[in-house]
Parts: C-alpha cells; sequence; structure tokens
C-alpha cells in the first residue's frame, strides 16, 4: 500500500484564496541529494486536488515571469516535466495509453482531468473501488482490437491521427450503478437506426456519442508517465 505525505502550504495560503492548502495527500516518487530533493505526485481521486487546482493557477497567472526552458538546460528538467504534468491534466479528453509487451497489447495508463469529465465519471461509475475505472464496455466485443489495434498497426508516429465514432446508451440501476451499452457507428449504418439507437437511450437513461482518435508515438518512456 502507497504511504502518502500529508502537506501544507501556510506561506501561500494567502495566495489561494477559498481553496484550502491545509494537509493535502502526495506520495514520494523519488529522491535526490541523499533525500534532501524530493520528488512528489499529488494523490488525485474522483475529486480535484487543492493543490494541483492552486498551483496550476499560479503558473497560468506567472507564466511571462517563468524561465523559458530548452533541452539544453537539464537543470530545470524536472520543472519542464512539472509543468506538462499540470498541462495534461486540463485536457478535454480521456487520455488511453496503449502498451505493446513481450506477450499482449494491453491498456496501461488512463490520462484522468482534475476538474471532472463526464466520460472518465462514466468509467469510474462502473468500478465498485474508488480511483479505479472500468473500461470493460469500451474494450469489449474485440473492440481494443477493431478500433484501437487494427488501425494503428498501419500508422507511423508522424502520420494524422485517425478516429471512429460510438454510440453509447447509458442505462441507470439501483444503488447509483449504471450499465453501458456501445455501438460503433459502423454498425449502425441507417440513419433510422441511429436514431432509434438514442431515442431507445433517452427513454432507458442517457445518450452519449464518443469520438475515439487513435495515433502512434514514438518510443515512450511509460515510466515517466506512471511518475506523473
Amino acid at each position: 500500500m502507497d504511504k502518502y505525505l500529508y502537506l501544507s502550504f501556510p506561506k501561500l495560503q494567502p495566495l489561494a484564496g477559498k481553496i484550502s492548502l491545509e494537509s493535502l495527500p502526495y506520495r514520494v516518487v523519488r529522491t535526490r541529494k541523499e533525500g534532501m530533493v524530493l520528488h512528489l505526485a499529488a494523490v488525485i481521486g474522483h475529486d480535484a486536488h487543492p493543490g494541483v487546482e492552486f498551483f496550476n493557477k499560479l503558473i497560468i497567472h506567472n507564466r511571462e515571469k517563468l524561465e523559458q526552458l530548452n533541452e539544453n538546460n537539464s537543470e530545470n528538467r524536472d520543472l519542464a516535466d512539472g509543468m506538462k504534468n499540470q498541462l495534461i491534466r486540463h485536457l478535454p479528453g480521456v487520455p488511453l495509453f496503449v502498451e505493446k509487451t513481450t506477450k499482449a497489447v494491453m491498456v496501461s495508463h488512463l490520462g484522468i482531468n482534475t476538474e471532472g469529465n463526464p466520460i472518465s465519471d462514466l468509467f469510474a461509475a462502473l468500478s465498485p473501488e474508488p480511483e479505479r475505472y472500468n473500461l470493460a464496455p469500451l474494450l469489449e466485443e474485440n473492440r481494443l482490437k477493431e478500433e484501437i489495434l487494427a488501425p494503428i498497426s498501419t500508422m507511423r508516429p508522424n502520420d494524422e491521427m485517425s478516429f471512429s465514432e460510438l454510440f453509447v446508451r447509458i442505462e441507470r440501476q439501483g444503488q447509483g450503478t449504471v450499465k453501458i451499452h456501445i455501438r460503433p457507428l459502423s454498425a449502425l449504418a441507417e440513419p433510422e437506426t441511429q436514431a432509434g439507437f438514442i431515442k431507445q437511450s433517452q427513454q432507458l437513461g442517457k445518450f452519449m456519442a464518443l469520438r475515439l482518435y487513435r495515433g502512434v508515438a514514438g518510443k515512450t518512456e511509460l515510466g515517466l508517465i506512471r511518475r506523473e
């Protein structure tokens, strides 16, 4: 089980306004200089982390004062990674990282927006455990292979991203649970069939349309993604 540090920032509290900077949970990613420098990651749940929210606003409001970084400035690489991490957490979509190992291909990481996202909230509602996301409805019926793996098998890192569209029916069940049915738009070719799926979804619960983008990255250091 991970051990957390609970940090407070009393000198920064006057700048934070209504955001409380007391007893915020972090975990130690790594240490440097014989433990004198700690690299910390905010412990993110389904709600926004106040520390992440505050420091992101602080960075945005002080962009012009921040030193410009470049590839040769190794002393500030960690700061650059931290800023990148802040920006990634405000993406409008939900990135899935697919990793190829010697034995299999798997979805290894999921990017979660700290400001809340109806897509990630949906997959969170399917999991009984906090901070866990159930992607089974998205990837079942061989969809991982057909909608993701097969299309990217012929792509190169510099290629434009392709996409497919999915229709989603969200049915509310008892005790706050949900049931999800996902159909590729390609399987609902006729406009009448699409309209029927939408109407039935609205009658039984809620309808959502998703666009699944696919792209190939160069050699990715997943260890960095895991730490972030």
